[in-house]
């Protein structure tokens, strides 16, 4: 009789708690989410390349290598070519006088202003 009444009163306990397990609306392990706080800097992908954009201004600029087509802060795993977090789509990518575009490009803010960024 003992036994029975240890079975009926855990029984009642767990019926009577109130927590929930929907997997519905869990929460994503931190690996899983992408969020701008895991980009370690500002960047440009252009030709296979990685740039991390400086503040740096260059001046001596040479002819036009392409332009952004792609804009986001979300982290991916592979990411197009002509991709940045910073510059929207249309922003146009420049080589530098005597630099290879290996080494580094330049970035039009505004008109007659470049930036460069620097290969990763």
């Amino acid at each position: 009789m003992r036994k029975l009444m240890i079975l009926i009163l855990v029984v009642i306990c767990c019926a009577c708690s109130n927590t929930k397990s929907d997997s519905t609306t869990a929460t994503p392990l931190i690996s899983e989410q992408k969020t701008a706080h895991s980009i370690p800097f500002p960047l440009i992908k252009w030709n296979h390349h990685i740039y991390r954009i400086t503040t740096e201004n260059v001046t001596d600029i040479e002819l036009e290598i392409g332009e952004i087509e792609y804009q986001s802060m979300n982290e991916e795993r592979e990411t197009p070519d002509n991709f940045s977090t910073s510059y929207p789509a249309g922003t146009k990518l420049y080589k530098i006088l005597d630099i290879d575009t290996s080494e580094a490009i330049a970035i039009q803010e505004d008109a007659g202003t470049y930036v460069k960024a620097v290969a990763n």
